[in-house]
C-alpha cells in the first residue's frame, strides 16, 4: 500500500561512501533522477543530502534506511493520506504527532466537515500540515 506524505529535511554524512549508500536508496526507491536530481539535493562539500519539500509516495516510510548512514538528520513528514499525523525523524528516534491535536493546541480551530464543505476540510488541512512542517523543520548542523 502505498503512502503519500509532504517531506522536508536534511541528512549529514561522515564520509562520501556514506551518502552514496543513502543516494542508493533513494536511487532503488525511484526519487532520485524521478523526484529530485544529485545536483539539486547533495551538497558533497558539506557532506549533506536535502530533501526538499515535496509530496512525495512512499519516501517518508525510508526516512530511517537513508538515516543509518548519517551521523545526523532532521526530517519533518506530514500525511493526511487515511489520517492526520506528523513525524519527526531524528537520530534519536521518531516523534509521530496526531495532527488534529496539534491543529488544536496550535490555535486551528476545528476541522471543517469533509462532507458539509470538501473544499474548505482539504485547505484546512493543508495549512495544517504545512504549519506543522514549517514549525518543526531545523536548520543542518553544520554550515554549509
Amino acid at each position: 500500500m502505498s503512502e503519500y506524505a509532504y517531506v522536508d529535511g536534511w541528512f549529514e554524512f561522515s564520509s562520501m561512501a556514506s551518502l552514496e549508500q543513502a543516494l542508493d536508496t533513494l536511487s532503488h526507491g525511484g526519487w532520485l533522477g524521478t523526484e529530485f536530481n544529485r545536483d539539486d539535493i547533495v551538497n558533497e562539500d558539506a557532506l549533506r543530502l536535502q530533501i526538499p519539500y515535496g509530496h512525495y509516495r512512499n519516501l517518508h516510510r525510508h526516512i530511517d534506511t537513508i538515516g543509518k548512514h548519517a551521523d545526523t538528520y532532521h526530517v519533518v513528514s506530514a500525511s493526511s493520506d487515511g489520517y492526520l499525523m506528523g513525524w519527526v525523524d531524528t537520530p534519536d528516534g521518531t516523534t509521530e504527532l496526531d495532527l488534529f491535536r496539534w491543529a488544536e493546541e496550535n490555535g486551528f480551530g476545528d476541522c471543517p466537515d469533509s462532507d458539509g464543505d470538501f473544499e474548505a476540510h482539504v485547505e484546512w488541512t493543508e495549512d495544517v500540515m504545512t504549519d506543522f512542517i514549517d514549525s518543526s523543520t531545523e536548520p543542518p548542523a553544520s554550515p554549509a
